[in-house]
């Protein structure tokens, strides 16, 4: 609202004519003259003021004062000032001042300088009067005519009714930062920073994340929610979440932080997850006899794509066999055979042997084991058969040499199996030379002679390491150098065993 003062020009007339705001001496010339004065003195000096719009300061929104001197001489250059004051608390635009033109006066210049020059007197347009401010405004002007000089000014302005109101711009960032690659069974961190870069408040701040298939939470969630509360300008909030794959492969991790108003901000992180992968070939012979060594061989692999640590071969053997060698550092442990590897680079793979003695008969089955850091345990198995087989040693021995004629001797006969198996249905038979003759026979089975030749019942088994015995008595008849011959026979030997012994007849 522009409020101006010309619309009180004859309040202002009154006022100057009461107060003195500005005047022309026509007898200034007189009055020096009347009343000389040995040193100058101040000019006395007229001071009016306004109060708009009330008239009372203290309702009142602007004081517009003027001062000047009360007596001047025609053609000398005078000084007045102007003072307007805002007295309110709130700003005031587009304040200016105005001269009213006066035929007994010109402003010759002022500080500030005159903006304009209108129809309604020299105008200055000062601008914003901020609030309680007060301008002050310089003139110098000159008498050019003389008696009363009544010369007035006003003040225009436009009020201002202000609020204020607190606009702030909250803003949202969001740094994800996980680890670029990561082992299948390592723990992966992903962390999160939500941060306010902008000006005020965000608020129920929370920070939304989805997993890929595979890759889950400590807990196995596939998707969380952070709440992060109110983020002041300025602040950020860091949070940490432990992550674990399931597989291998290339994940992405997506993460959203939302506020209230809509504020939202997005970033992904992305992991590549390996592991290392075991196989393993063990081989060995189908059979084997026992008292035989049994050779293994074994290779292990890392088929993954990532390096397989402390990896471990052992190898579980079987009762039936005991360890006798390894390559590659193999330690026996029990009845285990123990390789340690330490690293097996990706495709990369190491083979070893291990040797074994078989003591027995039995079904020998071994069990090769991969493991390593990381890496699911790989195993592979075979079965050798070992074999017992059975080894008859015959043996014959006269406990007499030389005999008379008319004497008798004992033959001796041993069977030992001196083998790994048990021989079966074994039969020993002897035959004697025409200056023999059979008088009596004993042992581990019947015996009984028919003609010249001696027949044992057949003895059905005889156990690895054991031995059977029988004893032939003969008598001399005829002297000469004779021979007692030994057959034996079992289901294991392809064809009979003989044994002779020598002895004297005389």
């Amino acid at each position: 609202m522009k409020l101006k003062l010309a619309s009180k020009l004859l309040l202002l007339v009154a006022m100057a004519a009461t107060v003195g705001l500005s005047g022309c001496c026509l007898n200034c010339e007189k009055e020096a003259k009347a009343a000389p004065k040995p040193e100058p003195k101040k000019p006395m000096m007229n001071y009016n003021w306004l109060a708009h719009p009330t008239a009372d300061k203290p309702t009142s929104m602007v004081l517009l004062e003027k001062m000047g001197p009360q007596t001047v001489i025609q053609g000398q250059d005078y000084d007045y000032t102007l003072k307007v004051t805002n007295l309110t608390n709130y700003k005031l635009e587009h304040v200016v001042v105005t001269e009213k033109p006066n035929d007994k006066f010109k402003i010759k210049s002022a500080v500030p300088p005159v903006t304009k020059t209108t129809p309604d007197g020299d105008a200055w347009d000062l601008g914003i009067l901020e609030p309680n401010e007060t301008k002050t405004i310089t003139v110098t002007a000159t008498a050019t005519g003389t008696g009363t000089c009544i010369n007035c000014a006003k003040v225009t302005y436009d009020p201002l009714v202000c609020i204020a109101t607190n606009i702030i711009n909250p803003q949202l960032a969001l740094d994800l930062d996980v680890v670029a690659s990561a082992m299948k069974c390592d723990i992966i961190p992903a962390t999160f920073v939500v941060s306010n870069p902008g000006s005020g408040a965000a608020d129920n701040v929370n920070i939304v994340v989805s997993l890929p298939a595979n890759l889950m939470t400590a807990d196995g969630k596939s998707s969380f929610t952070i709440p992060a509360g109110s983020l002041a300008s300025g602040q950020s909030q860091r949070f940490t979440q432990q992550l674990k794959a399931g597989n291998t492969g290339n994940f992405t991790v997506q993460a959203t932080a939302k506020a209230d108003g809509g504020l939202e901000a997005s970033d992904q992180g992305k992991v590549a997850v390996s592991a290392p992968a075991l196989s393993i070939d063990l081989s060995a012979p189908d059979k084997e006899y026992v008292t035989k060594t049994i050779t293994y061989d074994i290779t292990v692999k890392n088929t993954g794509d990532a390096v397989a640590k402390d990896a471990v071969v052992r190898l579980s053997g079987c009762g039936v066999a005991v360890f006798q060698s390894a390559s590659m550092g193999g330690v026996a442990q029990g009845q285990d055979v123990v390789w340690n590897l330490g690293s097996l680079n990706a495709n990369e793979s190491k083979s070893m042997t291990v040797t074994l003695l078989a003591q027995q008969k039995g079904a020998c089955s071994a069990k090769a084991t991969a493991t390593a850091y990381c890496a699911d345990a790989a195993s592979a198995s075979a079965t050798t058969d070992l074999l017992g087989i059975p080894a008859l040693l015959l043996e014959v021995v006269d406990l007499e040499d030389p005999v008379r004629i008319g004497d008798m001797t004992t033959y001796v006969i041993t069977v030992t199996n001196q083998g790994s198996a048990t021989a079966n249905n074994i039969l020993i038979k002897t035959t004697l030379e025409a200056n023999m003759e059979y008088v009596t026979g004993e042992g581990e089975t019947k015996v009984a002679a028919s003609g010249k030749t001696v027949n044992f019942a057949a003895l059905p088994t005889l156990a690895p390491k054991a031995q059977a015995v029988w004893r032939v008595q003969i008598k001399a008849k005829e002297s000469g150098d004779v021979r007692f011959s030994v057959e034996m026979q079992s289901d294991e030997l392809k064809r009979p065993v003989t044994e002779t012994e020598s002895t004297n007849l005389y």
